[in-house]
């Protein structure tokens, strides 16, 4: 009896990371080009040494947890801004790319600025990085309004080219971390740059968030009905022990 009673209470506590992560996805439903986070629920085994794989007693106490949670890559809808600065990589694939502290980061978030020193950099203040890895500086008497921007990522300035926004992407994107302001970082180092030959800029645009607010909606009922099941199962099965125990216990 208690076998399922550790089953359902295995599968409370997916739920409620399930439950967390769809929470955090609709908190940054108006978050640019966040993408969201999607979770793996796996079942396990839990069998006592030598029992067979598909014994009564390792299905009893098979268990669920979370397996994984993997980022949905899927680019959101373009909503026009009309602000110069702002750009959006029409093309799926390709992340602007970013000097930080830390390192080079990758984002698809387009909002960008000039900062007193006449470089564009993102909302963070950090470097957008040109094709010949260098930061791009416009010259000191010039502002937004003399800048231009091509499909493939020119930078114009009074129409003439000053540099080339890197853009790139990576053959296994599965390998890049989240790492908030919607950044991501590389974490394995065998994957390489590979340079977006067509990414689609489009200026006066920005990415929205890949959030459906519907599908985010309708998976939060779906987890609170499976919560609200897997409480009841627990409560069952307590209510069963409960009279067992008031039945038997002390009967000569």
């Amino acid at each position: 009896m208690w076998n399922g009673y550790y089953t359902a209470a295995s599968g409370m506590l997916s739920t409620i990371r399930m439950l967390d992560i769809v929470s955090n996805n609709l908190a940054n439903i108006t978050t640019s080009s966040y993408k969201k986070d999607k979770v793996r629920i796996e079942t396990v085994n839990f069998k006592s040494p030598g029992a067979d794989a598909e014994s009564f007693e390792t299905i009893l106490n098979r268990q669920a947890k979370v397996g994984g949670i993997s980022i949905d890559f899927e680019p959101g809808s373009i909503k026009t801004t009309s602000r110069k600065l702002d750009l959006a990589i029409l093309n799926p694939s390709g992340f602007f790319t970013i000097k930080t502290p830390n390192g080079i980061r990758y984002t698809r978030d387009g909002e960008f600025f000039l900062n007193s020193k006449g470089v564009l950099v993102n909302k963070n203040g950090f470097e957008v990085m040109s094709k010949s890895n260098r930061p791009i500086i416009i010259p000191g008497d010039k502002g937004e309004s003399d800048l231009g921007f091509s499909e493939n990522g020119d930078v114009y300035v009074d129409q003439v080219l000053l540099a080339t926004i890197k853009i790139v992407d990576f053959n296994d994107k599965t390998k890049l971390v989240k790492e908030g302001n919607s950044m991501f970082y590389m974490s394995d180092p065998t994957q390489k740059e590979i340079t977006i030959q067509d990414p689609q800029v489009r200026s006066g645009a920005l990415e929205r968030s890949n959030i459906s607010i519907a599908d985010a909606m309708v998976d939060m009922i779906k987890i609170t009905r499976m919560y609200e099941f897997q409480q009841r199962v627990m409560d069952t099965i307590l209510t069963d022990i409960a009279k067992k125990t008031t039945d038997e216990v002390g009967r000569p």
